[in-house]
C-alpha cells in the first residue's frame, strides 16, 4: 500500500494476502464458496459453537480486556452444558465423526 506497486492474483496468493484463485465461471465461484461454507454447518460443525467464536472475536474489539474474558468465559460454559460439546467430546473419546444438531 505505500509503494502503490500492482501485482498480479498468483503472487498475491505467493504473498499470503488471498487463500485462493478461481479461475472458473461465476457458477462455479458460487458453489465453491456454498461448498466452503458448508463445512462449518449443521451437522459437520457445531453452530453454536461457530456462532460464539464469531460473538466473542467481533465484541473482543470494542470492550476492555478484563469483560472481554469474562465474555469468554460465559460463552465457553454455555457450551460446555450443550447437547453438542457432549457429542463432541464422545465423539472425539470414540475415534468417530461427530454429527451436531445445534443443540
Amino acid at each position: 500500500m505505500v509503494t502503490g506497486r500492482k501485482f498480479s492474483y498468483e503472487e498475491a496468493k505467493e504473498m499470503d494476502l488471498v487463500h485462493d484463485v478461481w479461475a472458473g465461471s461465476l457458477d462455479e465461484f458460487r458453489q465453491d464458496t456454498l461448498d466452503y461454507a458448508g463445512q462449518f454447518t449443521l451437522p459437520y460443525a457445531a453452530s453454536k459453537a461457530i456462532g460464539n467464536i464469531k460473538r466473542s472475536v467481533q465484541s473482543g474489539m470494542e470492550i476492555p480486556l478484563e469483560y472481554h474474558l469474562a465474555l469468554e468465559r460465559e460463552l465457553q460454559s454455555d457450551l460446555f452444558q450443550s447437547d453438542d460439546a457432549k457429542k463432541g467430546i464422545a465423539a472425539y473419546v470414540n475415534r468417530e465423526v461427530p454429527e451436531f444438531d445445534g443443540n
